[in-house]
């Protein structure tokens, strides 16, 4: 039975599953589209033939569908050339509080994108949420798929009297056949991860299991600046805007691989998402990812998660050559009136030592209604 390295699967299911990696307010952006009318509508990306025989991104479409008052109502994802669908459907009550989220995706390809006709993959998830006082204070997402775990994952919010967040736990619980799936979490049934903040900040972060408690984060100011795990650790830095800048992920004492990262001026389309009602302490963190099916947050403990990037480059131990740059990624950013991006181009390249550099390109279009 194969298993996924824990950091892996932790941020993957952060963006599947979703709901337990939630920051607190404490990275609030100054958003000049708080509160109005501004909605993302549509996202297309393309990318013509590579260079020097590099694989090209995959196409893809995202539209955004609202009701009379704003509100998010469905996203749907169509990557290569329809081979991958999916759709997330946002259910509200009469008070407008969201209650549930479905989405459904099905794949037509293999894991190098030719289509394998009567063989689709499928994913579930299904998440349902629950307020007190007009606040998010609790939520259970069940997914599953053809060839994945079933995963159920419940948790909650405690609030004190102001309504900052003080605690936020999570419980992760999976069942599976053997005989289907090939592929589980690097942890046991059952983990239990809370979170403590102070202030609005990050102060403590623990792991639970049968075998015990461990308390894997280095917090600094409410940002986390060190990860340990078996056999390792990773170390994260930031900027003064608290931006992400470099990961160093270390085997034992040596250095692994590493990733640098430089930020443009824009801001992400999901700064022109409504806000949630009962969501206002977390909202600072809210994010889509309807390629993979679900409503998420991203982590504001490891930085801010809404600029946009202009620079990516990894570097990695290739075997012969110690640590070198592999990967080089750039991105020419285009922004409207209010500094949400409308364009961004890609250009990705590839420099494995030995073979000569490759590179591919892409650009990806934004869609806005009543941001001028």
């Amino acid at each position: 039975m194969k298993t996924l390295s824990r950091f892996a699967y932790l941020f993957a299911g952060s963006l599947v599953l979703g709901w337990f990696s939630a920051g607190c307010d404490k990275n609030q952006l100054e958003d000049p589209d708080a509160n109005s009318d501004c909605r993302i509508q549509r996202i297309v990306s393309t990318s013509p033939a590579a260079s020097g025989g590099a694989q090209t991104y995959t196409n893809y479409t995202i539209d955004y569908n609202y009701d009379s008052d704003g509100r998010l109502l469905k996203t749907t994802y169509a990557g290569g050339g329809n081979r991958v669908i999916t759709t997330v459907d946002y259910r509200y009550n009469t008070d407008g509080y969201l209650t549930a989220t479905h989405s459904q995706s099905v794949r037509n390809t293999d894991s190098l994108g030719v289509p394998v006709p009567g063989k689709a993959l499928s994913y579930t998830s299904d998440a349902d949420f629950t307020y007190t006082n007009g606040r998010l204070t609790g939520y259970t997402v069940k997914s599953a798929g053809t060839i994945n775990p079933t995963v159920v994952m419940t948790g909650g919010y405690v609030y004190n009297a102001t309504g900052d967040v003080t605690q936020k736990t999570a419980l992760t619980t999976y069942d599976y056949d053997p005989a289907v799936v090939k592929e589980l979490p690097a942890y046991a049934s059952g983990l239990r991860r809370t979170w403590t903040y102070a202030n609005k900040l990050l102060t403590d972060y623990s792991e639970k299991t049968e075998g015990g408690e461990t308390h894997p984060y280095t917090i600094q100011n409410g940002l986390i600046t060190k990860v340990t795990y078996a056999g390792g650790y990773r170390t994260h830095n930031y900027d003064d805007r608290q931006r992400e800048t470099k990961v160093e992920v270390y085997d034992g004492d040596r250095v692994n691989s590493s990733y640098t990262v430089e930020w443009s001026k824009g801001w992400a389309a999901d700064r022109a998402l409504p806000v949630l009602k009962g969501f206002e302490a977390i909202q600072a963190t809210f994010k889509l990812n309807p390629a993979l099916g679900s409503v998420s947050f991203e982590n504001a403990d490891f930085g801010q998660p809404f600029y946009v990037e202009q620079a990516y480059r990894y570097f990695a131990d290739y075997p012969g050559y110690g640590l070198v740059q592999l990967t080089a990624l750039t991105n020419t950013v285009q922004t409207n009136a209010r500094g949400l991006i409308t364009s961004v181009t890609t250009v990705n390249t590839d420099q494995t030592p030995s073979l000569p550099a490759r590179s591919s390109q892409s650009t990806t279009t934004y869609t806005y209604t009543n941001c001028n």
